[in-house]
């Protein structure tokens, strides 16, 4: 997470439209935010998909394991490709946050959002823990890529046991 520090008061620059800066920054933090969500909502759809697949595979006879197998690769392959997207659509809304943050600086401190969230989300981590704790939206999706890849990795493989008839 990047560091945000709070600025200084700065000096009001009567040159700068702070609204038409504000609005354009909400704007871009709006689009990306909701690509991020609409992604997220694409692989939910896919990977649902795909595991029902999967799960046809694995009730029907073994000659349909090959079938289980490469779709346990695609699901692998969706939620590697999904969680780099995700990573793009994360770093830009972050930048927008900066740039709400670097905007804000001009606004009454009882009005600041973006820049007095990261503080208090760390002090909302800190009551409550790790697990028991807010998670971010990041860390709720990179932990369900990485279970979805992981089902589909050990999905393939337990395919190919049933091909070679080991299981």
């Amino acid at each position: 997470m990047a560091s945000k520090a709070k600025p200084e008061e700065p000096a009001p620059n009567d040159d700068i439209d702070y609204t038409a800066a504000l609005n354009h920054a909400w704007k871009y933090f709006e689009l990306h935010a909701n690509q991020r969500m609409t992604l997220f909502n694409f692989f939910s759809a896919f990977s649902g998909l795909i595991v029902a697949g999967i799960g046809a595979t694995l009730q029907a006879s073994s000659k349909y394991a090959f079938a289980g197998a490469g779709l346990g690769l695609v699901l692998t392959a969706v939620s590697l490709i999904f969680w780099k997207l995700d990573q793009r659509a994360s770093f830009l809304v972050k930048h927008a946050e900066d740039t709400h943050a670097s905007i804000e600086a001009f606004a009454f401190k009882k009005f600041r959002l973006f820049t007095d969230e990261p503080e208090k989300y760390r002090a909302a981590s800190k009551s409550g823990g790790w697990l028991i704790g807010p998670w971010t939206y990041g860390q709720s999706f990179r932990l369900l890529f990485s279970l979805m890849g992981l089902s589909g990795f050990l999905a393939a493989g337990f395919s190919i046991l049933r091909l070679a008839e080991i299981v």
